[in-house]
C-alpha cells in the first residue's frame, strides 16, 4: 500500500477581527495566525507565524503600537518511549516592537523601538 507523500502534514491558519465603536487601548483590529507541522516516524517539526495589525495605544489614537509579523519554529525527535529531544525558536525574523506616536498634523514617528533577539530553547523531555 502506498501512502500519500502530504500525509505527515497538518496545517492551520484564523484570522480574528476585532470591532470597537470608540478607541480601545491595546485591542488590535486584526489578528492573523498560521502553522504548518510535519510529522515522520519519530519526529515532529513546526513553524507559526502570526501578525497584528497596528492597535492604538491611547484613546485619541495618536500613539499606536506599529504592526508586527512574529515566526516561531521548532521540533522534536522521540529517542525512546519516554524520552524526547525538542528544541523552539521563537522571533525567528527578531521584529522589533515599535511605537509609534503622531504630533499635530506631522507624520508619526518612532517613539519608543524594542527588540527581544530571537529565543532559542534546546531540552530533553521525559515522562515516568
Amino acid at each position: 500500500m502506498r501512502r500519500c507523500a502530504w500525509s505527515g502534514f497538518s496545517l492551520r491558519a484564523s484570522y480574528t477581527r476585532n470591532y470597537a465603536q470608540v478607541i480601545v487601548a491595546n485591542v488590535s483590529p486584526h489578528l492573523v495566525s498560521a502553522g504548518v507541522t510535519y510529522a515522520h516516524r519519530r519526529g515532529q517539526f513546526y513553524a507559526n507565524v502570526n501578525w497584528a495589525s497596528s492597535r492604538p495605544i491611547n484613546a485619541a489614537g495618536t500613539q499606536y503600537q506599529r504592526h508586527r509579523i512574529n515566526l516561531d519554529v521548532g521540533g522534536s525527535h522521540r529517542l525512546t518511549a519516554k524520552v524526547s529531544a525538542f528544541f523552539s525558536v521563537r522571533n525567528v525574523l527578531d521584529e522589533p516592537f515599535i511605537r509609534m506616536q503622531q504630533v499635530g498634523a506631522s507624520p508619526a514617528a518612532a517613539q519608543f523601538f524594542q527588540k527581544f533577539g530571537v529565543t532559542p530553547t534546546v531540552g530533553v523531555r521525559a515522562t515516568f
